[in-house]
């Protein structure tokens, strides 16, 4: 059901980032759907498997559409990895202010 619920309609496209993040803020794209159960987070149509990252700071980015530049910096690997890719595939931005991504 959340892959159902965050799979983005048809006509939604994605421009692939140019820049990736290695410890600034991260922003949603506007069009990315992110939530979450208690069974796991989903976006865009994906589900992620637990242990897949930091749970708490995902559910985090998916409540507030942004992670503070701290707050990434703090987090492991695993999930350092997953919002680099995230960012590439354009579903995040870095949230630089000159950032066109960046929705403050």
């Amino acid at each position: 059901l959340g892959e159902w619920l965050s799979e983005p309609k048809p006509s939604t496209w994605f421009e692939r980032a140019g820049v990736v993040p290695d410890e600034g803020a991260v922003v949603l794209d506007a069009r990315t759907r992110m939530l979450y159960d208690a069974g796991g987070i989903y976006i865009n149509g994906e589900s992620l498997t637990s242990g897949a990252g930091d749970v708490a700071l995902l559910r985090r980015l998916a409540d507030r559409r942004r992670i503070d530049a701290g707050e990434f910096a703090g987090t492991d690997a695993a999930t350092r990895e997953l919002l680099r890719a995230w960012c590439g595939a354009g579903w995040c931005h870095s949230g630089r202010p000159d950032n066109p991504g960046d929705e403050r």
